[in-house]
């Protein structure tokens, strides 16, 4: 049987030693990484509408996936069980 994290197993548990981040600057992590999504987002636009083609459109959501699943990676269960 494969221990969960609910179960109380270690693979929820940072390694020994490893810095844990207080809560306040997983906030400021959060809240500078969704402000850059924000930029982006409003830079694409602008470009979009600066040269008339929706590629920059196309561009920044391929890199806003990408950068969605780094995001995902280091949340909370998904960075215990040692994701990329």
């Amino acid at each position: 049987m494969v221990e969960t994290p609910e179960q109380g197993s270690d693979a929820a548990r940072p390694p020994a030693g490893a810095a844990v981040p207080s809560k306040r600057a997983r906030i400021l992590q959060r809240t500078l990484f969704g402000t850059g999504i924000a930029l982006l987002c409003a830079g694409a636009l602008w470009l979009t509408h600066s040269i008339g083609s929706a590629t920059p459109v196309l561009c920044v959501g391929a890199l806003i996936a990408a950068l969605a699943l780094i995001e995902a990676s280091m949340m909370g269960t998904l960075l215990m069980r040692g994701l990329p």
